[in-house]
């Protein structure tokens, strides 16, 4: 009679002359894929985690020092055993781990920086990505990160453009050589665009008329090869400097904030200025990511809803561009009804499948999308069906 097989395994787990199964072992692969979900914890625990197990320690340690902050004088906490400066100064085999460099050095000269600061930015091969804080304006000791052989920075983000900054990206090449993405709360980044070819994400502000002067002369320049561009608008009279993005032929995401608030006699003139935008982008290119975020102040009676913005809201519906995968809209710029009607129409991108909504128009979205008895209660349903996914909330953060 043939033995049973769960009988036969019971026995051999019992029978202490019989070998032991050695436990199986999880794949390398996944115990990457498990470390890489560590990548948001603070340093003191992902540390403990390179002293879990040997299998852990590798993965966990390139984490670890993948990105590191430095500034002018480190405090005792930061010069101690736990910390990534310490490690890094006494341990020289991480150095080729780091990839990304908080730098929070201000204008000081070099001398004012502690020096294993100094002792760590000489040695740091592998970076890709800088970002200055916005306490510093200059950092004096970048150029001893730039000057190294093997530096190719792809992501540069900084508060301002100041001419000695300008300066290095020309006396530094290398170091910019495939820079993919740069970002800047003025406009001035342009020009530092126009040196590095390979720039095509870009994030500016537009602060003052100083700012539309650079975007004049500049743009031009680098609008055929952007892919992703966003672009903050800090007053009224500098939006006209920017109605026209016909000359943005590669152009796939575009974020639009208008960080001030038109007041009632300028909302006509705002609205018109972000519709004349949205119709101006190529039909032909491939916009497939776009945000929009504008709020309006609007006189209205205490109570009153959207519905008294003026009619020319709509149109900003009708100008989106039609091959959009991803709509963000973070405004009080348009009506709740007018965006369901525009979801629930032929005129909505056949292609969307993420749509993110917040500000007065989440909120009212929202009441439309539970109201399942109401004008607009298919709604719910239609987007599901679509594989649309929807978000909607307050205001976002």
């Amino acid at each position: 009679m043939q033995a049973n097989p769960s009988t036969t395994a019971l026995a051999a787990a019992s029978d202490p002359a019989l070998p032991a199964r050695a436990p199986r072992r999880l794949p390398d692969e996944l115990i990457v894929m498990v470390v890489e979900q560590t990548r948001d914890w603070d340093y003191e625990s992902n540390a403990a985690l390179c002293r879990l197990a040997k299998r852990f320690q590798a993965p966990a340690e390139r984490i670890l020092y993948e990105h590191v902050g430095l500034d002018n004088a480190p405090s005792e906490r930061e010069r101690d055993i736990v910390s990534a400066l310490h490690t890094l100064v006494h341990y020289p085999r991480f150095r080729p781990y780091v990839k990304s460099v908080l730098l929070s050095i201000n204008g000081a000269t070099i001398a004012d920086v502690a020096p294993e600061v100094l002792n760590v930015l000489c040695h740091l091969p592998n970076v890709e990505h800088v970002k200055i804080s916005v306490a510093s304006t200059c950092p004096s000791a970048l150029p001893l990160l730039l000057l190294q052989p093997t530096c190719r920075l792809r992501s540069f983000e900084t508060r301002y453009w100041s001419a000695t900054m300008l300066q290095w990206v020309r006396d530094y090449p290398h170091a910019f050589a495939i820079l993919e993405e740069l970002s800047s709360e003025d406009a001035s980044a342009l020009v530092a665009a126009q040196a590095c070819p390979a720039v095509k994400r870009l994030a500016i502000s537009m602060v003052d008329h100083e700012d539309a002067r650079w975007w004049a002369s500049a743009a031009a320049s680098v609008e055929d090869r952007l892919t992703s561009l966003t672009l903050a608008v800090e007053s009224h009279d500098l939006l006209h400097f920017v109605r026209d993005f016909s000359g943005f032929r590669r152009l796939e995401e575009l974020v639009l904030y208008l960080v001030y608030h038109p007041h009632p006699e300028q909302v006509a003139s705002a609205i018109e200025v972000i519709v004349e935008v949205l119709r101006s982008l190529p039909r032909s290119s491939g916009v497939t990511s776009l945000e929009l975020s504008v709020t309006v102040d609007v006189e209205r009676p205490t109570g009153a809803s959207s519905s008294s913005l003026p009619v020319e809201v709509t149109d900003i519906l009708l100008s989106l561009p039609p091959k959009l995968h991803t709509l963000i809209l973070n405004t009080n710029a348009i009506r709740p009804v007018d965006l369901a009607t525009y979801l629930l129409s032929s005129l909505r991108p056949p292609a969307l499948r993420t749509l993110r909504v917040g500000g007065e128009l989440g909120t009212g979205l929202r009441a439309l999308i539970d109201d399942a008895d109401g004008v607009h209660g298919a709604l719910a349903g239609e987007l599901e069906r679509a594989g649309i996914e929807v978000e909607v909330r307050g205001w976002w953060r």
